[in-house]
């Protein structure tokens, strides 16, 4: 009788155990869905703009990225603000321009960030490092 009952404790708990793997399994699934992730084209753009790709190319970067925005990616509007903040990647400075651009965005790439999405994470660092949306905070743009 003892070995019946042990044999019966021990299939209640690998159930217990397998129904919560399960749930954890569909929590994750959800959360993933859930959570916006960068544009692929603004992360083939960021490539080209590096030179991640084995050289740079700003006029795809540019063209990549143009793409992003139109889909509406609050990430890629925040990547035009940092490139028209200080004239990169084939775009003239415009610091006035950046600012209006990041204050419209800002709201949406915090929440990203906080929510884990690294690019989102990075450009909240640039956002501080370059007053865009957020007061210049050098010792908060590199935490």
């Amino acid at each position: 009788m003892q070995a019946r009952t042990n044999y019966d404790s021990t299939v209640s708990v690998r159930r217990s155990v397998s129904r919560s793997a399960v749930a954890l399994g569909l929590f994750l699934f959800a959360a993933c869905a859930t959570t916006p992730q960068a544009d692929p084209r603004l992360l083939e753009s960021i490539r080209w703009y590096t030179g991640e790709t084995g050289k740079v190319d700003d006029a795809r970067a540019k063209a990549l990225l143009v793409e992003a925005i139109a889909s509406g990616d609050a990430l890629s509007t925040m990547w035009l603000a940092r490139v028209y903040s200080t004239g990169r990647m084939g775009f003239a400075a415009n610091k006035p321009r950046a600012q209006e651009i990041a204050d419209g965005v800002i709201a949406e790439v915090e929440a990203r960030a906080g929510n884990g999405e690294s690019e989102a994470s990075f450009l909240m660092g640039t956002a501080y490092a370059e007053a865009l949306g957020k007061p210049l905070d050098p010792e908060v743009a590199v935490t």
